[in-house]
């Protein structure tokens, strides 16, 4: 074959490569959307207490004293960990019966293919997509001087134009999930130029191929979720809490866990924490994730009214639901904008709107899932 671009969708969460590259797979397939709908809807924070201690440290440590929020699973029973060292890792495999990930190390790509392109065109015919690290400074479209390897979802190639279709965040003000292309050359050599990380997998890539699978439907479960969400398990929390800290005990993490209702008053605080100790800029994915939770929410609704889940009588707190993803976008703004122009008076802003959306948002999800 000459060319072929595997079908994929812009996904409604993207503040991480792993969430992004699952649903711009799931969403061509609408036999999953009641797995979909069904996930991605707790959200939780693991705050790490001893995060600004460690700004002396080197690169990597500082790294790993980023704290996270994730659109996640929601069952944190099942420890189904993300976002930590390697979504892709801890999020895919196993969990989500849509997609089968068939893993191969580098050395053996090296062995059989005579370059990465070879490889990622053998498995495109066969219509399975490739997730892999690159070395993304090698790809001009990132506009990175410097070495950064980056998950990147590979899903078409052109021998004419000699293109390869990938997804990733690019260079942008806001590093946006970006469909684009790059040439063999640079796809090799952001390939081979990717030395080493301290998570597993990175020396290898994945082919991913769209799994049949009888789904089941079940709004129960939907429910007794957003009533967890409303009312977090804080038992729960701490379990999940000893847990991340059993996986990264090298890395001399104090954790304390957030999940539900109470990452708003987390990302009220952490804007406070940050300039305090005179950050001057804060990390916006936070709140991003956060945004991305509630498009997906206002999707999730909009299923459900259309499966006669939620009845047509609940079709005004639907439509008012929107006002919470808007307020969130408003913040999210709101600190790119402290980011740009460093005015604090954001602090007071982002406070007092997150307060209210978390209100206007519990008193929703009430009336929306007859909760009390």
């Amino acid at each position: 074959m000459d060319a072929k671009i595997l079908p994929i969708s812009y996904p409604p969460i993207t503040t991480f490569t792993g969430y992004a590259a699952t649903l711009a797979i799931l969403l061509e397939h609408k036999e999953s959307y009641d797995w979909i709908y069904a996930n991605y809807l707790q959200i939780y924070v693991v705050e790490i207490l001893n995060r600004i201690d460690n700004r002396d440290k080197s690169a990597f440590e500082r790294q790993l004293s980023i704290p996270y929020t994730a659109c996640f699973f929601g069952d944190l029973d099942n420890r189904r960990l993300a976002n930590l060292v390697d979504d892709w890792f801890f999020l895919q495999r196993g969990n989500c019966l849509y997609l089968e990930s068939f893993e191969m190390a580098s050395e053996m790509i090296d062995l059989y293919e005579d370059s990465f392109t070879s490889y990622i065109k053998k498995m495109i015919n066969l219509s399975m997509y490739v997730f892999t690290y690159l070395d993304v400074s090698k790809i001009s479209t990132y506009g990175r001087d410097t070495p950064f390897s980056h998950q990147v979802l590979i899903f078409g190639y052109n021998d004419e134009k000699r293109e390869i279709h990938y997804a990733d965040f690019i260079n942008n003000p806001i590093g946006k999930y970006t469909f684009s292309v790059c040439s063999y050359e640079e796809i090799d050599s952001a390939y081979t130029s990717v030395k080493t990380l301290f998570v597993p997998g990175v020396k290898s890539a994945a082919a991913i191929r769209y799994n049949e699978y009888p789904g089941n439907y079940d709004y129960k479960y939907i429910r007794e979720t957003v009533r967890e969400y409303i009312y977090p398990d804080l038992i729960k929390a701490e379990r999940f809490n000893e847990f991340t800290k059993s996986i990264y005990s090298w890395a001399n993490w104090e954790t304390r866990v957030h999940i539900g209702i109470g990452v708003y008053d987390y990302l009220s605080e952490f804007i406070a924490v940050e300039l305090d100790a005179g950050e001057e800029k804060i990390d916006h994915r936070l709140y991003h994730a956060m945004y991305d939770h509630k498009e997906m929410m206002v999707q999730r609704l909009n299923y459900l009214l259309a499966k006669g889940s939620l009845d047509h009588t609940k079709l005004p707190q639907i439509n008012a639901y929107s006002i919470v993803r808007d307020n969130l976008l408003i913040i999210r703004n709101q600190i790119l904008k402290f980011n740009a122009t460093g005015n604090s008076k954001v602090k007071d802003r982002v406070t007092m709107l997150l307060m209210e959306t978390k209100e206007i948002e519990t008193a929703l999800l009430k009336q929306l899932f007859d909760i009390d």
